[in-house]
């Protein structure tokens, strides 16, 4: 037995431990000194499954505490053990500790990521990736079902009906700022951003019997044009060609089909599409088939959409984008094109 003036020695001692225990977790610096100087902020990733111990060892591991004791106490005896949110953290580099279990217990932070028009599904995905809103690596919660590439349009049509009897994604991945969740799954991305295009660009379209014609030619259109007349004018020569019926010879649709094999990017602005380009077998090698292809060729903006929906009749037949200043020269004979192509094209790429 403990005589009494020992036991209250030591619950005093045990008091004081606490205490220091807690001054030290509130007071000491979350970085290493060379960050203490720098207004560089901090990057911390909590990934889905990661336990306390886990999160301790990776924040002494990247220098922004010292001591994972200390943090774990505090997270304790603070009551926030079991309430870290997964999710990508920047902060200060001199957050506190108290600040940090703060931040990590709050509600998970969202990811902004600015989808461009003219990105195709693949550029989004590729995007999505890159920000941490999908997860593709082999050990993800998400496989196998965490690309875009893995799911079906027909499975989203009960509450898309736009999707009916649509086989691909494409031209309905509405571009806009979107704010997404840390490690998503792609069917819930997907549906944040179909609703998007049903509020945004739907309305434009759902009177259209032909709606996924018009959505083909807005693709073609973003991808082809840049100002609001010239999108105009090149519908109207869309419209025009298909009528003919002429080929429409649109070469971003043969980037779109060769992106990674003959084209290593999607965008034919990066080069001019050659004669040999043309000559592969392929349902978007508008050279060689009459019509529009088979699906979109990428997802458009509310300008290139109304601009399918308003095409503006000219004497224009063909056209090509100068490559320095992305300007559109429009002919309306093959003679004169050619030599616009000589002009524009082939002596500014010898």
């Amino acid at each position: 037995m403990f005589k009494k003036p020992v036991f209250l020695l030591l619950i005093l001692l045990a008091v004081v431990l606490v205490f220091s225990f807690k001054a030290s977790a509130l007071s000491q610096s979350p970085t290493k000194p060379s960050l203490e100087i720098s207004n560089q902020e901090v990057e911390f990733i909590i990934n889905k499954g990661d336990g306390l111990r886990e999160i301790s060892r990776n924040l002494v591991a990247q220098k922004i505490i010292y001591n994972a004791l200390f943090f774990k106490f505090y997270t304790v005896i603070s009551g926030n053990a079991q309430s870290f949110k997964p999710g990508i953290y920047h902060f200060d580099p001199n957050t506190s500790s108290a600040k940090l279990v703060n931040l990590f217990s709050a509600k998970s932070p969202l990811i902004n990521v600015v989808i461009k028009e003219g990105e195709t599904m693949l550029d989004i995905e590729s995007n999505l990736i890159a920000a941490k809103v999908l997860n593709k690596s082999p050990g993800s919660t998400q496989n196998p079902r965490s690309t875009f590439s893995t799911l079906k349009p027909a499975e989203f049509a009960p509450d898309f009906p736009f999707l009916k009897n649509i086989n691909s994604f494409e031209g309905f991945l509405f571009p806009d700022t979107y704010h997404f969740a840390f490690d998503m799954k792609a069917e819930d991305v997907l549906k944040i951003m179909l609703n998007n295009f049903q509020v945004k660009a739907w309305p434009m379209l759902k009177s259209h019997r032909n709606y996924y014609q018009l959505l083909k030619i807005a693709s073609l259109i973003e991808k082809e044009a840049t100002g609001d007349n010239d999108r105009a004018l090149i519908s109207g020569l869309i419209a025009k060609r298909l009528s003919l019926p002429m080929a429409l010879q649109i070469d971003s649709a043969i980037a779109y089909a060769e992106c990674g094999k003959r084209f290593t990017s999607c965008d034919d602005k990066l080069r001019v599409v050659t004669e040999a380009d043309l000559k592969f077998e392929s349902p978007y090698n508008n050279y060689k088939n009459l019509g529009l292809p088979p699906t979109p060729i990428t997802n458009p903006g509310l300008s290139a959409i109304n601009a399918a929906l308003h095409p503006k009749a000219s004497n224009y037949l063909y056209y090509l984008s100068e490559p320095t200043t992305g300007k559109t020269i429009f002919s309306t004979t093959l003679d004169e094109h050619g030599t616009n192509r000589v002009k524009y094209l082939i002596n500014t790429n010898q």
